[in-house]
């Protein structure tokens, strides 16, 4: 999901970060406020595909605990020890790229998912990770930083007129975790827990499949119910117009759009997204414009689907 987010600092005894978004109305609204401790290593960024490198992330990572051997509790002493990813690596006896490539591999998938279904070409996909690689090799000699998030509750003036500040304020404002509330509390159920029980564990570093492990529940079933309620949502948005009085996108509407799914539809049906935002907000359907392209309605659902399904699959395997 792409970001709908500004940071903007403000001192009150230590740095805080908030979300915020222009629209013409404000409110006083009770607002999330979350102090986050400061850290140079905590991401490695291309192109908006991340990993992040915070101990709390690094430490969940299976994929790391496998290629150092080590438990997650065992790597966290590891760290806090002052101890690189480079230190661990050598007393191991293996190769630093190995390292690398188990912190890339959930970025691989989802690069290589996104170039069979055409979001990406194969060079972009090769220039994409050889950033990422370059900035994971950097960050192998740093000491891993702890990002502590303590939110705290306070009222202050906000935007509530915009539907997309409606969106950013009911997803997470302290992560850059993609899943939606929707995905949550579908998750949630299957995890047997509650949604805030949910988002502090998430939070906190852990990835929706660590979660499952946590909990003794198998990753495959959370994720095929997170991905069931998520292809639901995105059929039940494909016969709805944004043909809006206000004129301004629904928070469905904006979700669909930052989600990818409006982009997905405009490539099968060769034609830009912001055209074919103009031609629902004209008062058509996703439905109606396929058949009008001579696109099988049947073909757009498949295609928003698999999406749907690359989307999930990734976004539960990774941590924040």
């Amino acid at each position: 999901m792409n970001k709908m987010k500004k940071w903007i600092p403000a001192m009150l005894g230590a740095t805080m970060i908030f979300s915020v978004t222009s629209a013409s109305v404000f409110a006083a609204t009770p607002t999330s406020v979350t102090q986050v401790s400061t850290s140079t290593n905590a991401k490695a960024s291309s192109n908006g595909y991340n990993i992040s490198l915070d101990q709390n992330s690094l430490c969940s990572n299976t994929s790391l605990q496998k290629v150092l051997d080590l438990s997650k509790t065992e790597l966290q002493k590891q760290f806090q020890a002052g101890k690189t990813l480079s230190d661990l690596a050598k007393a191991k006896g293996i190769n630093t790229d190995e390292v690398t490539n188990a912190l890339l591999q959930p970025q691989l998938t989802k690069l290589a998912g996104d170039h069979k279904s055409g979001k990406l070409t194969q060079d972009k996909v090769a220039s994409i990770k050889t950033d990422l690689t370059k900035q994971l090799n950097n960050s192998l000699t740093k000491k891993v930083t702890t990002v502590t998030t303590v939110t705290t509750t306070s009222t202050t003036t906000s935007t509530t007129s915009n539907p997309a500040v409606a969106w950013a304020k009911s997803s997470d404002t302290t992560s850059t975790h993609a899943l939606t509330n929707l995905k949550k509390s579908a998750a949630a159920s299957v995890l047997n827990l509650s949604q805030p029980e949910l988002d502090q564990q998430i939070k906190a570093g852990k990835s929706i499949v660590d979660i499952a492990k946590d909990q003794g529940v198998d990753k495959s079933k959370v994720i095929d119910t997170v991905v069931a309620k998520e292809k639901n949502w995105v059929t039940s948005q494909l016969n709805n117009s944004w043909n809006n009085t206000s004129g301004t996108l629904t928070t469905e509407q904006q979700q669909f759009k930052e989600s990818g799914y409006l982009d997905k539809a405009a490539q099968l049906f060769g034609t830009s997204a912001d055209n074919l935002q103009t031609q629902l907000k004209n008062g058509k359907t996703l439905t109606a414009i396929a058949k009008e392209k001579g696109v099988d309605s049947s073909k757009l659902t498949d295609t928003l689907h698999a999406y749907a399904k690359q989307q999930v699959t990734a976004q539960c395997d990774q941590a924040n």
